[in-house]
């Protein structure tokens, strides 16, 4: 049985500990096989180096969910270098 998603929180950090909420989505996910979601673009002006992507609720409570495919769009990277 596929099972989807019906609860997603996107966070940031920078050490892995201390994350940052920066999107919630609750409504409209795909609770289908071969679903396409696509979640509104999600802006950050501060940088960060770490991405956690967290369901916390499945349709139909289930304990696993099905992700076939995940990407990201025009992500900027910013590479800082010390020595230059």
């Amino acid at each position: 049985m596929q099972v989807g998603p019906e609860h997603i929180k996107v966070l940031i950090s920078n050490d892995g500990n201390n994350w940052i909420e920066k999107a919630e989505y609750t409504s409209g996910l795909p609770s289908a096989s071969k679903a396409i979601y696509n979640s509104p673009v999600i802006i950050n002006s501060n940088p960060f180096t770490k991405v956690s992507f967290s369901i916390t609720k499945t349709f139909g409570d289930r304990q696993y969910f099905n992700l076939a495919e995940f990407m990201l769009y025009n992500v900027q990277i910013d590479i800082y270098d010390p020595e230059i």
